[in-house]
């Protein structure tokens, strides 16, 4: 038998407690850490509930593993800091916040925290972009979360073999280097950024199969603003995508891949962004919702590698694909049905007569609710030879009406400076 010596004690007191925590672990809820409301989701309200506990002891913590941000066994201000540098961290680089945060699981860490409740393991039912704003009000941008495209795939069609395409999936992140200066065409600031964009490419017709993903590193950015509202709980921010361009040579697949958007390229490239406040007045912390969007007008060039599946392709493709932040509603989006000019949904007499309308009468003079829509003939303006154009589309079958149109919704395919900021496709 072993008697419990002196020299012993401190031996079996590190037994018991490795022993304690290797059960507690066993019983331990799962969550997901930094989750702190248990919704499923990291966001602000996440970083409100930790400061309301931490400095008001106004919420209780019914997770604290999930509390415990920095995974140091202590919940604390340092945890605040750490949900509120993943925060402002594009949400598919690697977190601030050590596992489990994708799923939920067992904390990997012996400590002497616990989780008596948590309702997050359902998963995020809503992902959002969310930011801070800084100690003046002022949100800057452009979003941490990034932007996708999410249902708009840019697209390769020049130089390859009839009925193939190749749809790509963009992702636009790791914002870095921002240098913003008041001015711009649109009457707020400049901002001046680098980035990486990751292109995940999906062949059809003779390249079906062929899946393959591209990252395109250090891509300078040129974004132009209109003045923002720092007061406002509601921000409604123009933007427009000045310049972006970005190359890779020597990749597997491509000699040469180089992509360009923006006026700069002669593709004007319009956005929208609406900051909506998540916390209430007077709060220390201000964060906001993020809704954003480009409607990007792009150009891709590439060369095939030797051995790759593009060997001997090579082409120049244009086209247009809506990039958004994650949450940002469809409907916000520039989706339109060319010729209705009066956005009910359907093509019809009614169209042109409010075209025409909108022109010459002092009843239209608030104009159209999507110019975009009301340019049938699709030549980048708006004026009596759209009318005449729907009126020959409806009656004489000697004009069709350019994409998108019929029963379909979309955007635009063509550079032109005219705006849609309403039409309700979807």
């Amino acid at each position: 038998m072993l008697s419990a010596t002196p020299a012993r004690i401190p031996i079996l007191l590190g037994v018991l407690l490795v022993l304690s925590l290797g059960a507690r672990s066993l019983h331990a809820q799962d969550f997901i850490r930094g989750d702190i409301n248990g919704d499923g989701c990291i966001g602000m309200p996440d970083v409100n509930q930790l400061y309301d506990h931490l400095f008001e002891s106004l919420a209780p913590v019914p997770c604290e593993d999930a509390a415990d941000a920095n995974d140091d066994g202590s919940v604390n201000v340092q945890d605040l800091d750490v949900l509120v540098a993943a925060l402002m961290a594009p949400s598919w680089l690697v977190a601030a916040i050590p596992a489990p945060t994708e799923t939920c699981d067992a904390d990997p860490t012996l400590d002497g925290l616990g989780c008596d409740t948590y309702t997050g393991c359902a998963g995020c039912s809503e992902e959002t972009c969310e930011t801070m704003a800084d100690s003046s009000g002022i949100v800057s941008l452009p979003p941490p979360c990034g932007y996708q495209n999410f249902e708009d795939t840019h697209e390769i069609v020049d130089g390859l073999p009839p009925g193939t395409t190749v749809e790509v999936s963009m992702i636009h992140f790791g914002f870095e280097g921002t240098l913003v200066t008041p001015g711009g065409d649109l009457g707020g600031d400049v901002e001046l950024f680098d980035s990486d964009l990751t292109l995940e490419m999906e062949g059809t017709g003779d390249l079906e199969g062929v899946d393959i993903v591209v990252e395109v590193e250090d891509v300078p950015v040129e974004v132009h603003t209109s003045e923002a509202q720092p007061d406002a709980d509601v921000q409604e921010i123009e933007t427009e995508m000045k310049a972006v361009e970005g190359e890779v040579v020597g990749d597997p697949n491509f000699a040469l891949l180089h992509i360009t958007a923006g006026a700069e390229f002669g593709q004007p490239s319009f956005g929208h962004t609406r900051l909506i406040k998540l916390t209430p007045p007077g709060a220390d912390i201000i964060g906001y919702k993020v809704e954003s969007y480009f409607e990007v007008h792009y150009t891709i060039t590439y060369i095939g590698a030797e051995g790759s599946p593009f060997e001997g392709l090579s082409g120049v493709s244009s086209g247009v694909a809506i990039m958004r932040t994650p949450g940002t509603p469809l409907s916000e989006l520039p989706f339109f049905r060319r010729g209705d000019a009066n956005a009910d949904g359907t093509f019809d007499i009614s169209d042109p007569v409010w075209s025409l309308a909108a022109l010459f009468s002092s009843e239209g003079a608030a104009g159209l609710p999507c110019y975009d829509a009301g340019d049938s003939n699709d030549d980048g303006v708006f004026n009596i030879g759209d009318a005449v154009y729907s009126l020959a589309a409806l009656f004489t079958g000697t004009a069709a009406i350019p994409q998108p149109s019929g029963a379909g919704c979309g955007v635009d395919p063509t550079d032109d400076l005219l705006q849609c900021d309403s039409y309700g496709c979807l």
